[in-house]
């Protein structure tokens, strides 16, 4: 299931005019922006200024693919010590159109924009919803608990729309919130569900002019 989901991610390609309704980049830290979610997943944009980087944090038992719609992202690995000290693992670049996944059962890790140049916009779906992980001190390896909860939202981000909870061949998806409310839908996550999901999703310019 979990490359299923990265293969879908990989193929779907969005238009910079939908998701730059998300766009919201500060010289502080990097944004997180709500696009929706429910009880088995929150689905976010994250805008990353010029050289902004994540604490090191782990994903609390939950499951996480990122794709970078725009710009560039470094990630790098962690394994923690028994001594408490997290040690380098790997690092990647991940450019405009790639997906990475990660859970805790194969690393810790931080990610950011490591560019000079331009900022980096990316998508992240986490399965299941978690509003709390731990971040990771770099030098000691001493973690703290933190709240992720706040995120930036769009003005009426989840206006229900009368898709019913079966897909309809008839029916296309098309806009990223007609695909949210569909995932909101299913029973069970599962990849065969979504494969028949991603069947009719259809996103046509029209849909974005008003972005």
């Amino acid at each position: 299931t979990i490359d299923h989901i990265k293969a879908l991610l990989e193929s779907l390609r969005f238009n910079p005019r939908e998701y730059k309704e998300y766009a919201h980049f500060t010289d502080g830290h990097y944004t997180r922006n709500l696009v929706g979610y429910d009880e088995k997943f929150t689905l976010m944009i994250l805008c990353w200024e010029k050289c902004q980087m994540s604490p090191i944090h782990d994903h609390a038992s939950s499951s996480c693919w990122v794709k970078v719609l725009e710009g560039t992202m470094e990630e790098t690995l962690y394994t923690q010590q028994d001594s408490g000290e997290v040690v380098v693992k790997a690092v990647t670049r991940l450019d405009s159109e790639q997906v990475s996944y990660i859970d805790d059962s194969r690393a810790i890790h931080k990610m950011g924009n490591p560019s000079h140049m331009h900022g980096t916009m990316s998508l992240h779906v986490y399965s299941p919803p978690y509003k709390q992980c731990y971040t990771f001190d770099p030098q000691t390896g001493t973690k703290h608990q933190v709240t992720i909860g706040r995120a930036n939202a769009t003005t009426n981000p989840f206006q229900e729309r009368a898709l019913g909870s079966n897909i309809s061949p008839e029916k296309k998806i098309t806009s990223v919130k007609d695909l949210v409310q569909q995932l909101r839908h299913l029973s069970v996550w599962e990849h065969t569900q979504i494969v028949e999901l991603m069947n009719y999703v259809s996103f046509y310019d029209q849909e974005w002019a008003g972005y």
